[in-house]
């Protein structure tokens, strides 16, 4: 199968666009209100806010999931293609890969600690499942990657192609 080329697109680019778009719009922003030089200190000194950082983080550890992928694709021959817009969303899609055992939607994060999953619940209760990453409550990016993975099926279905994802 190789690696794709036709457009397989450039990891973490949509997450570091948007860090240098915040990031510049915090600086003219500083400018503007205390003039070039002082505007210019002040950006030293302070830098980025924590949620534009976010972002910068966010494309460092997608690039590094895209190169571990795009390594294995290469040696184990299936496509991989990264940061796919969703149409009519201003999302994407973080990496996908294309075997001959279906198609896999991967949604990086560039998180810290311990990864583990509570299970409450049972015989006469539902059992509730929850992620934790770093002691954080995470389980709301297991929901974010199941609509990716609505997406791409339906997007294969659309096309005539009939893939478990």
């Amino acid at each position: 199968m190789g690696t794709a080329s036709l457009n397989d697109g450039e990891a973490g680019e949509s997450a570091k666009q948007k860090y240098l778009k915040k990031s510049k719009a915090t600086e003219d922003k500083r400018i503007a209100r205390f003039g070039p030089k002082l505007g210019m200190l002040a950006n030293l000194y302070f830098g980025d806010s924590q949620n534009t950082k976010a972002w910068e983080k966010g494309a460092v550890g997608e690039i590094r999931v895209g190169k571990v992928l795009d390594a294995m694709g290469t040696k184990y021959e299936f496509g991989v293609l990264h940061d796919r817009k969703i149409p009519g969303s201003v999302a994407n899609i973080d990496h996908i890969l294309v075997t001959d055992r279906g198609v896999f939607v991967i949604d990086a994060k560039n998180y810290k600690g311990q990864v583990r999953i509570d299970e409450q619940g049972g015989i006469l209760t539902p059992l509730v499942r929850t992620l934790y990453v770093g002691g954080r409550k995470q389980t709301k990016l297991v929901e974010g990657v199941k609509k990716q993975v609505d997406i791409v099926s339906a997007s294969l279905k659309k096309g005539g192609l009939d893939s478990p994802v």
